[in-house]
């Protein structure tokens, strides 16, 4: 079977619990091959088609809904493929992605509440948009690009705070955002002119672990630089907690100087807007003095007295 000239394709599978594999069947010919029910499927290849979806959940059968989906070493590498999506429905399902560059959209149907990806090798896969997986892992020199979306994972699963943390330590790669484990190629274009944004991390109400685009030391995830903000650097200073939440903005263990120059430039920076960067930096005033930052109300108390007339650098 052979799909080719579409702007779109989907695959759907017959039964319940596929075992699936995507590969380069030619030069600049993407393959998708495997089982479904224990049943062999015809091979599928496919020649510029700009979005594949791959369908295993209209079939799903209760207590047997369990998918396998693999991108092969090889990577896919079909002519005009833009965005793999996948739609893997109920289940404990698997992505695993052993190489190439492969854009992947799990979010039709249930999106991927229900899917627990792991990257290899040098493989490099982009999450666009706001997805959610449950769990997430990035091995050897692999990476996941979030470009200026979101990525969600949840609590139930396997992958820690510690791991996720370590993976945007990676990613980060001193500030350039370029590097394996988690980046953002948007940051990393930003990083070329003014540097103020990046990944950051935190939690959903519901205690999901969440990973986003947005202004360095947005430490809320609100999208905004502010008191709030400085508030959680500031209480992190102090109690050198750890963690991006509690103002280790940079990714390296420590609450210092460091973490106040990335704040501060976001918040100088931010009427700029977080979708592109301006044409150049303003590389000579960055940090704002301490009485020129937003300042929070709080109670008549030692840690109130700190933030609002101690300077903290």
């Amino acid at each position: 079977m052979n799909a080719r000239d579409f702007a779109s394709f989907t695959l759907t599978t017959p039964n319940s619990a596929d075992i699936l594999t995507l590969d380069q069947a030619a030069p600049n010919t993407g393959r998708v091959s495997g089982t479904s029910g224990g049943v062999a499927l015809e091979p599928l290849t496919f020649f510029n088609v700009t979005t594949v979806i791959v369908n295993t959940a209209a079939n799903d059968a209760s207590g047997s809904d369990n998918d396998s989906i693999t991108i092969a070493a090889s990577g896919i590498n079909a002519t005009g493929l833009k965005t793999l999506k996948l739609n893997v429905g109920t289940g404990n399902n698997t992505l695993t992605v052993n190489g190439g560059t492969t854009t992947i959209d799990t979010t039709p149907g249930l999106g991927g509440v229900n899917l627990s990806v792991t990257v290899n090798n040098s493989a490099v896969v982009t999450l666009p948009g706001d997805q959610t997986l449950a769990a997430l892992g990035i091995n050897n020199s692999a990476a996941v690009d979030l470009v200026n979306g979101s990525l969600t994972i949840s609590k139930t699963g396997p992958t820690t705070s510690a791991q996720v943390f370590d993976y945007l330590a990676s990613g980060r790669n001193g500030g350039a955002w370029d590097g394996v484990g988690l980046f953002s190629s948007t940051a990393a274009n930003r990083a070329l002119t003014d540097g103020f944004t990046g990944l950051a991390m935190g939690w959903t109400p519901e205690g999901n672990i969440r990973v986003k685009y947005t202004w360095n030391g947005d430490v809320n995830l609100d999208e905004l630089v502010n008191a709030d903000d400085y508030f959680a650097v500031d209480s992190g200073f102090i109690t050198q907690a750890g963690g991006y939440e509690n103002g280790d903005l940079n990714y390296d263990g420590f609450v210092n100087a460091d973490d106040y120059f990335l704040i501060d430039s976001a918040f100088i920076g931010q009427s700029s807007g977080l979708s592109a960067a301006p044409s150049a930096p303003s590389p000579d005033v960055l940090t704002i003095p301490q009485s020129q930052r937003p300042q929070k109300k709080q109670a008549s108390s030692v840690l109130s007295q700190l933030f609002s007339t101690k300077p903290v650098l």
